[in-house]
């Protein structure tokens, strides 16, 4: 092989291997660029998350706060059927 040959050779094998760089820098770009996306992605899915986690923390609160009134409620209404139940009694009592 002569020295024209090896030049061709090197060559061709420079320009197979530029062809290889330049999709190397294609994927390459192409995994940035998926990269960046998925960021993104994650960005939005955390600030839904944080959203929808803040809503339970307010749902769970005024569901706290609503069996507070209800036990309230219930106590009052208890309470109220006594005295109810000694001033019939107590009527009872009177009246015989």
């Amino acid at each position: 092989m002569n020295a024209e040959e090896q030049s061709k050779k090197v060559e061709e094998q420079v320009a197979i291997l530029l062809e290889h760089l330049a999709t190397i820098r294609r994927n390459h770009e192409q995994i940035l660029a998926e990269n960046r996306r998925l960021r993104e992605v994650a960005r939005l899915a955390e600030a839904e998350l944080r959203k929808r986690r803040e809503q339970i923390e307010k749902l769970q609160l005024e569901h706290q706060n609503l069996e507070n009134k209800r036990l309230e409620a219930k106590a009052r209404i208890e309470h109220t059927i006594e005295k109810l139940d000694v001033l019939a009694a107590e009527n009872a009592s009177r009246q015989t």
